[in-house]
């Protein structure tokens, strides 16, 4: 009789032990292991669960602590999995999580059964990873400093040394809008570091060798949630509040006279004291002549840095001012010359750093205030003004600004108006620091990472995104994850199984047509914090690198959604501020291609980490053309950098190649290569799923019953394919075992039910649609994509190009592309490097196709005759004027030409036809006379049916001649 135990271990709460399972004829637990199932492709673990129960005895409820006494306290936490080995004979068959769900009794003082569940294969490091954050990962307990060198030294990491890398990623607006600071950057994760530390965390190795691969090395997870922020009793020592205590009156002047269309200014500190503030500009005035004098009612100054309308900051850091500023304006003039029309008034509101340095409290900062429409004129409004964070270093001091100004309008000479400036006791305003962290901070990279998104939504989106399978080895407690199509070994490899077939029960055979939906869509999950892409997707009415598979319609109706749980799009786009810098060498300044996230869909956003996690290719280098003629320099702290990390989803092609390359491509349509359009670049479906939709397209499943015993199923492995030979020729070929169901654990060989799907060579099915890295309002364009770099001759006529190296005249020309040339009028011309020295095209009236810079050709063209060019031969005009040809001379056919009709009355006639013409040019030749030889021979070494030339002598003889692409056929 086979010696079947169950030992439960958990020392963290003393409950170790064996537990008696009764009967083993009657043990109930039947263990079904499986793979990722095939029939439902969002299936990933492959991990089950079987439920059994083991009778009460003195040694079970000893161990359990009598947990079924109702007055029995669940102090050890008897309902929660415990870990557990299952073994037979003394053999370790199985590890798992083991949980008590019910007590079963008849009412008696003992219980009389325990019921449990068992969870199997990766079932175990499932349950465990479940509950933990981002910020429980081992290797991010550690302390790091947010600082330049640390900031540069990471573009060289690549993943498993578990460091960060600060990418240039826009989540936003930055600190500096022209230029990229430390305070822009936050420390991203590599997706290889955190998949190790995401199984070391629940007591697993974990091996992969795609995942170490150089490509997936650069894989990152960007930092993600809202935990990049100082500590809140930080910024809580370091706010004011003040308000204005009463009505004030700061200016009260006279106004010179100025001249017609000059400006005036009146630039008064919201203070105490009226001083006079230096600022660059027009004539103004500052607070002079006052009446009465201001004063603040400090609502809130924690850390008593508010005085004398001055604000001190007493750290460093980034400062923002925000408030409600009330004041009115009062003009008044004895003559009519200030009435309708004379004055236009405007203000601007906004915060002084050391006497110097102004910030604009609004984005419009100058609001019109209205037209004087009498003599006398009073105007009073409310605005609420909010500043961007601006930077001050510990000590800088900063007063708060209303600046008045006037225009005068054309009608204005005299000097008597009169203007007074007052502050209204309802302005209120405050001034904190910004929450997020500064260069220079430490920080512990735990504390800051994301607390919202667990741990095992992560990795296993991971696992979708590249179609991993993934088997767990329980002896040494190490995970493996494959892509699907890396993860089988070879067919060569496949073991001959059918001796194990047993034939007492049916096989059953059927189409996969039967099992799965006619429609596929694969997408990755939705961020409804990234306003930006949401606006693009509903305006393109798709799904950003999203794909959508469809099988034949013998398949079922429907549709099977793929998509990632947490882990969402992102778009990339160029940045085109930061292209204003220069490295000092020759070549085109271009934007910097970035990963793109952003909170508005239309506007500036402000800075934010509250997105979704993404998955991103990391690269470190320049991004430019192939031959360096644009390039990118980077605008990094005030230095021009021309290599420098960032990260996309994919590589962005510019004409003549990769403009921002990176490993791979995160999309799951193709992307779009304008230099090949015919070989795009390979998305995430195309590499890594498309083998399965061919598995599923043309393969079958089977179901039978195997002979199994003990040692089978310890050393059973997902990776094995099954041959079975013409014993059963119905099912003779490969398989894959997906399950194999209720298996009783024992020492003697019994029969189990085994789901197989067939196992083939498949080749990649088709691409799908690819990707175009553009959006239709104004999205992944390079920079001056509509300029002109050559020149052009000014008519009355305008040309519109788009692209780089074009030359064209204004006459009412299209032209898009590079390297074109169009001297011509109401020309449209698309491609690349279409200029021949051999022949001007440069009038052709249409043009479309792609060549290089040692081979240009255009693919398609009509010249200025109207005829048309295939690959830089003549097309026939079918039924138009000269299709057919009177001839009484020898002639070389023209591809212009269908029929020629040779009359040899005078003399004999030869036709040559010519070579290097398109495969399927035909020609039609006549003989119309009695008299003399009609010979028709060829221009090369092509052959006419074998033969050097063909003779006819007899009457109205005719033959087609067509060429084959190498010699020329008699049709």
């Amino acid at each position: 009789m086979d010696n079947v135990q169950i030992e439960i271990q958990d020392s963290a709460n003393g409950i170790e032990g064996v537990l008696d399972v009764g009967n083993v004829k009657n043990f109930g637990m039947a263990l079904t292991t499986s793979i990722a199932d095939l029939r439902d492709i969002k299936s990933r673990s492959g991990s089950f669960a079987v439920t059994f129960k083991v009778p009460s005895t003195k040694n079970n409820d000893d161990l359990l602590q009598h947990i079924y006494l109702s007055e029995q306290k669940n102090y050890k936490d008897f309902d929660a999995e415990k870990d557990c080995v299952v073994r037979i004979n003394g053999m370790d068959i199985e590890r798992g999580r083991l949980q008590i769900t019910k007590i079963n009794s008849l009412g008696r003082a003992d219980a009389t059964s325990y019921s449990f569940k068992f969870f199997g294969n990766n079932m175990d490091w499932v349950l465990k990873m479940k509950g933990y954050k981002t910020k429980d990962l081992p290797y991010l307990d550690k302390t790091l400093t947010y600082g330049d060198a640390e900031v540069q030294a990471s573009w060289l990491e690549v993943g498993g040394d578990e460091e960060p890398v600060y990418s240039i990623i826009n989540r936003g607006s930055r600190v500096s809008p022209t230029q990229v600071s430390v305070e822009d950057l936050r420390a991203d994760y590599f997706a290889l570091d955190y998949l190790n530390s995401a199984f070391e965390l629940v007591g697993y190795n974990f091996e992969s060798d795609f995942f170490n691969t150089a490509d997936q090395k650069q894989l990152i997870i960007p930092f993600f949630g809202k935990n990049w922020k100082i500590l809140q009793s930080e910024i809580d020592d370091n706010f004011v509040e003040v308000r204005m205590n009463g009505n004030n009156t700061n200016v009260n002047l006279n106004v010179p006279t100025i001249a017609n269309g000059a400006v005036w200014k009146i630039s008064s500190p919201i203070i105490n004291l009226c001083t006079a503030v230096g600022l660059s500009g027009n004539p103004y005035y500052t607070c002079i002549g006052q009446s009465i004098t201001g004063a603040y009612t400090e609502i809130s100054d924690t850390n008593n840095n508010f005085l004398a309308g001055v604000f001190t900051a007493p750290i460093d850091g980034f400062y923002k001012v925000k408030g409600i500023f009330e004041t009115s304006y009062f003009y008044d003039t004895s003559i009519p010359e200030a009435t309708s029309g004379n004055l236009s008034f405007s203000v601007t509101h906004f915060a002084q750093v050391n006497g110097t340095t102004p910030y604009i409290l609004n984005t419009n900062s100058s609001t019109n205030i209205g037209t004087p429409s009498t003599a006398i004129k009073e105007i009073r409004q409310v605005w609420d003004r909010e500043s961007n964070g601006f930077y001050m270093n510990a000590g800088d001091t900063m007063r708060v600004h209303s600046q008045f100004q006037a225009i005068n309008n054309g009608a204005i000479f005299s000097s008597s108006i009169t203007a007074t400036y007052q502050h209204w006791g309802s302005t209120q305003y405050e001034i904190e620091l910004q929450p997020d962290m500064i260069e220079g901070d430490t920080y512990n990279w735990g504390e800051k990472s994301d607390d919202q998104v667990e741990v095992f939504d992560i990795v296993m989106d991971i696992f979708r995104t590249f179609n991993c399978y993934i088997r767990t080895n329980q002896a040494t407690r190490t995970v493996y994850a494959e892509p699907r199509d890396d993860f089988y070994k070879p067919l060569s490899e496949a073991i001959n199984k059918t001796n194990l077939i047993d034939d007492n029960n049916q096989i059953t055979l059927e189409y996969n047509s039967k099992t799965y939906k006619e429609t596929h869509n694969y997408e990755y999950a939705r961020d409804s914090n990234d306003k930006f892409l949401a606006e693009r997707n509903k305006r393109a009415n798709n799904e950003w690198m999203s794909n959508e598979h469809t099988f034949p319609a013998k398949f079922k109706d429907g549709t099977t959604n793929y998509k990632t749980k947490v882990i969402s799009a992102t778009y990339l786009d160029e940045d085109t501020a930061m292209s204003g810098v220069s490295a000092g060498s020759g070549g085109n300044v271009l934007g910097l291609y970035t990963a793109k996230m952003w909170n508005e869909d239309d506007t500036v956003p402000v800075h934010s980490d509250d997105f979704n996690p993404r998955l991103l290719y990391f690269k470190y280098g320049q991004q430019a053309d192939a031959i360096l003629t644009f390039q990118h320099v980077i605008n990094y702290k005030g230095s021009a950098l021309t290599s420098f990390g960032y990260a996309l989803p994919f590589p962005f092609y510019q004409y003549n190649g990769a403009y921002a390359p990176v490993a791979g491509n995160l999309s799951f349509k193709d992307v779009f290569i304008p230099a090949n359009p015919s070989a795009p670049d390979a998305g995430v479906w195309q590499t890594y799923f498309s083998r399965t939709s061919q598995e599923i397209e043309e393969g079958k499943r089977l179901s039978l019953s195997m002979v199994f015993d003990l040692e089978d199923w310890i050393s059973f492995d997902f990776r094995d394919s099954v041959y079975f030979d013409n014993r059963y020729p119905e099912i003779e070929g490969y398989w894959r075992i997906e399950k194999i169901k209720s298996y009783k654990p024992t020492s003697t060989a019994i029969s189990v039910k085994v789901d197989l799907i067939q196992a083939r060579t498949y080749f990649a099915a088709e691409s799908e649609t690819t990707e175009e890295p553009s959006d239709p309002f104004g999205g992944a364009r390079l920079t001056g994509g509509g300029l002109d770099r050559s020149v052009t001759n000014e008519t009355s006529k305008k040309t519109l190009i788009e692209g780089y190296d074009n030359y064209a005249t204004d006459n009412g020309n299209m032209v898009v592309g590079h390297d074109l040339r169009a001297s011509g009028q109401n020309q449209l011309i698309y491609g690349m490097y279409n200029s021949d020295s051999s022949s001007d095209i440069s009038t052709d009236l249409l043009q479309f196709g792609v060549g290089t810079e040692n081979n240009p050709r255009t693919l398609i063209r009509v010249d200025e005759d109207g005829v048309v060019w295939f690959n830089g031969s003549a097309l026939p005009i079918e039924g138009g004027s000269g299709t057919v040809v009177d001839i009484t001379s020898d002639v070389t056919a023209d591809v212009l030409v269908k029929t020629y009709l040779a009359d040899t009355t005078s003399n004999s006639i030869t036709v040559t036809l010519p070579s290097s013409v398109n495969e399927g040019q035909s020609w039609n030749i006549k003989k119309t006379s009695n008299n003399n030889t009609l010979t028709v021979n060829t221009a090369g070494s092509e052959l006419i049916d074998g033969e050097d030339e063909i003779s006819e002598t007899e009457l109205n003889i005719s033959r087609r001649f067509q060429y084959d692409g190498d010699n020329y056929k008699i049709i």
